[in-house]
Formats: C-alpha cells, structure tokens, sequence
C-alpha cells in the first residue's frame, strides 16, 4: 500500500512542478510582450509615435 502512495505523492509533485513552470512561462512571456514604455521629455520636444504592425 505503501509504494501506491509514494507513486501517487511523486506524480502530483510532477504535475504540480510541471504547472508551475508553465504558469512561469507564460508570466514571463506575457511580461514581454505587454510592456509598459516611460520616456522623459522636457518640454517643447514633438514627438511621433509608431507602433509596429505584427
């Protein structure tokens, strides 16, 4: 009974370590992807803003 228990523990310790990893993928991913952009200008300065097509 024992050993079926320990097999069992083992497994969800994998999907619960393989599902941390995803999560942590996916936060840094998104992380790059939605970045927030801060520039310092003084004032007078014009400004022309491009977003790329992708």
């Amino acid at each position: 009974g024992s050993s079926i228990n320990i097999s069992t523990n083992a497994g969800a310790q994998i999907v619960s370590d393989v599902g941390r990893g995803l999560l942590n993928g996916v936060g840094q991913y998104l992380t790059k992807k939605v970045r927030q952009v801060k520039v310092h200008l003084k004032s007078g300065y014009k400004v022309m803003l491009k977003q790329n097509e992708q």
